[in-house]
């Protein structure tokens, strides 16, 4: 599909993502293309970290067309659908493996990141790569984080996760607790050093004409607005498992669900476009719903179901023998909502990819390996999972494309 758009779509700027490329992206291409082989990295048109940009500009300084460097970029799409399947598989779902990964590959901010030049999707696979590589106690796991926080820098998200996986490896192989300690710097110690010469480079989280708009101080509607996400895309994840509701703490229950409806009643989270409060599906449907005292009734609902849906999926994994896994994959969505709170901007593209690839992987750690009855029901949620994904793409991409039109979708 990727490709088809590249090769025989329309030019210009169609929606979001294509004005994206055509006026930030190709152009800091273009310009470290003219640079090389030392770029200028302290000031650029675009908020994200270089390497991507970097990387492609090799080609372009060798003579690839545009559309040659948006086939790479598509390329990056593809390795990272297959990821999650591995990922999947890494968590034994077996034949349902492919499945897993259909929800991402049809959505559209992924499909978007593929189809143009930005840096969503290449970071996003090397964050799953460095993960799954710590899943495969491989000691190298940090280098890839690293090179991920180089393409876009809010990958750090990733750094908890892999704190407590590469930790627990190490104790696992007989480690002293000098070894662990070994274990958790190899593994944070490269993405830390890269963010802080970024940071040096930059005096700051991003290059400084950028500032302006997503680091004027953190948004806290980012968490429940996050949260709402975890309960849009993890309700039919878990169409297998409500029942099993009452096998968990109430206490542990009615705690996440206040933590969630604290989140949104305590901080607006009407739509707000100077307050970065906009942009997406999610918002857009908020928008048409009531608002009281500036709180989202959608946000304000779906905000503690998402908080319980959390709760659940890493219970079931923990129930299911994949503790660890339940465990990494949950600190993943936090420190996904913690380091997006860090940016102004609250834009439902920053949640869905790094949603879809932690909560199917959580979902699939989930099942025992012996439930066919619990894998079939996973395998229809993950369905109905895709047929939202399929409707949102071609509501945002194929039909602006086919007429030729902007919508504007960050």
């Amino acid at each position: 599909m990727s490709w088809a758009v590249i090769l025989f779509g329309p030019s210009g700027d169609v929606n979001s993502a294509a004005a994206d490329q055509n006026h930030h992206h190709l152009p800091v291409i273009r310009l470290f293309a003219s640079q090389l082989p030392w770029p200028d990295i302290r000031d650029y048109e675009s908020a994200t970290a270089p390497l991507w940009h970097i990387a492609l500009a090799i080609p372009a300084r060798l003579g690839a067309s545009d559309v040659l460097l948006r086939l790479l970029t598509a390329l990056s799409g593809g390795i990272l659908v297959l990821v999650v399947a591995m990922g999947a598989r890494r968590f034994s779902l077996g034949q349902a493996t492919a499945l897993m990964a259909l929800p991402l590959a049809l959505n559209p901010y992924v499909l978007y990141s593929s189809m143009w030049i930005t840096t969503d999707v290449p970071a996003l696979t090397v964050v799953a790569l460095a993960m799954l590589s710590c899943y495969a106690s491989r000691r190298w796991s940090g280098i890839p984080l690293a090179i991920a926080v180089a393409i876009r820098q809010t990958s750090v998200w990733a750094l908890p996760a892999l704190a407590v996986l590469s930790a627990q490896r190490s104790r696992e192989r007989g480690g002293t607790a000098k070894a662990v300690l070994l274990s958790q710097a190899l593994a944070l110690l490269p993405a830390v050093v890269m963010l802080g010469l970024l940071a040096f480079q930059w005096q700051g989280l991003m290059p400084p004409r950028y500032r302006n708009i997503h680091d004027r101080g953190l948004n806290l509607a980012t968490p429940a607005f996050s949260l709402a996400m975890v309960a849009v895309w993890g309700v039919p994840l878990l169409a297998c498992a409500w029942s099993e509701l009452a096998r968990l703490s109430r206490a542990a229950v009615v705690a996440a669900g206040a933590v969630g409806l604290t989140l949104a009643l305590s901080v607006p989270t009407s739509v707000n476009f100077d307050a970065g409060r906009w942009s997406g599906p999610i918002w857009t449907i908020a928008d048409q719903l009531p608002v009281i005292l500036e709180r989202s009734l959608l946000i304000t609902v779906l905000a503690p179901i998402g908080a319980i849906s959390l709760l659940m999926l890493v219970s079931r994994a923990i129930q299911a023998g994949q503790g660890l896994a339940g465990v990494t994959l949950g600190l993943g969505v936090i420190g996904m909502i913690a380091v997006n709170s860090v940016n102004t901007q609250c834009w439902e593209r920053y949640a869905d990819p790094p949603l879809l690839l932690l909560l199917p992987w959580l979902a699939s750690a989930g099942i025992p390996g012996s439930s066919i009855r619990s894998r079939t029901q996973l395998v229809r949620g993950v369905v109905i999972l895709s047929i939202a994904q399929l409707l949102m793409s071609a509501t945002m991409i194929a039909v602006p494309i086919a007429r030729g039109v902007v919508i504007p979708q960050n």
